[in-house]
């Protein structure tokens, strides 16, 4: 709860008190427990809304910002091994979680990246005639 209200009194500049930020963070919480009494999926459903409010703001700034998307593809799609000779489109995984949302994709791309790496290298053992 602390923390919750000295992020709000820090994103507002000092517009909301501790106090009040303790306040909303506490009616935030039972609320959300209130939701979970009702069943788990209106509570998945309040937080897939919660999300996806998350993403949209996220593209509106990201489209304001004037990001040059050709460039942001370009860094994502990076080279891996010079040996394996094709692009890996998650060989940077951890930085685009890190950049992005990470507590919401962070398990799913970790995991994607995990398997490109173990294929990545029973393809490059394989060039080389180790055992896999």
């Amino acid at each position: 709860m602390i923390g919750c209200a000295i992020a709000l009194s820090l994103l507002t500049r000092g517009a909301v008190p501790l106090w009040a930020g303790v306040l909303v963070t506490a009616v935030d919480s039972f609320a959300l427990l209130l939701i979970e009494r009702l069943g788990v999926r209106n509570l998945e459903a309040v937080f897939a809304v919660l999300i996806t409010v998350m993403a949209g703001s996220f593209g509106v700034m990201y489209v304001l910002a004037g990001v040059p998307t050709a460039e942001v593809a370009e860094g994502a799609a990076a080279r891996g091994p010079a040996s394996s000779g094709f692009l890996l489109v998650f060989w940077r995984c951890p930085v685009l979680c890190a950049t992005s949302s990470a507590m919401v994709c962070w398990p799913a791309l970790c995991c994607i990246y995990r398997v490109c790496l173990v294929a990545l290298s029973a393809l490059t053992s394989k060039k080389r005639g180790d055992a896999v």
